[in-house]
């Protein structure tokens, strides 16, 4: 296991323990995931309250909300837009263990830990 100080000698090492691709590449794909899922149920939301994908792609293109829009919204389409707004909650703390835990196990000593082993552990967990 890596020898914590707990002082000022520790600034040094988090740049090497936080800053690897590994961690960085299950991050962004929790991110890229979670958007995903958000970006397809705010479309549904929109089009069930009576807009065309034509118009929401005008207004909005890769990001859309439901939030702050010009036009009424109907109770369904929030629950919608809800679930995807949780799911993307959901996912990215997911990611954030499974990078917790390569993290744990570089600290131990395993340098080898795979992002697949950690996204492993996560589906255990839940």
């Amino acid at each position: 296991m890596k020898k914590l100080r707990f002082d000022m000698r520790d600034i040094f090492l988090t740049p090497r323990l936080a800053l690897s691709g590994k961690k960085i590449w299950v991050q962004l794909l929790g991110l890229a995931t979670g958007w995903l899922i958000y970006t397809v149920l705010t479309y549904i939301a929109l089009m069930v309250n009576g807009q065309t994908l034509s118009d929401i792609w005008k207004i909005y293109h890769f990001f859309p909300y439901i939030c702050c829009c010009a036009f009424p919204i109907a109770w369904y389409s929030w629950v919608i837009y809800g679930i995807g707004v949780l799911a993307w909650v959901i996912i990215f703390l997911l990611a954030s263990v499974a990078v917790a835990r390569i993290t744990y196990k570089q600290m131990k000593g395993d340098e080898f830990f795979s992002s697949g082993d950690s996204f492993k552990y996560v589906k255990s967990m839940a």
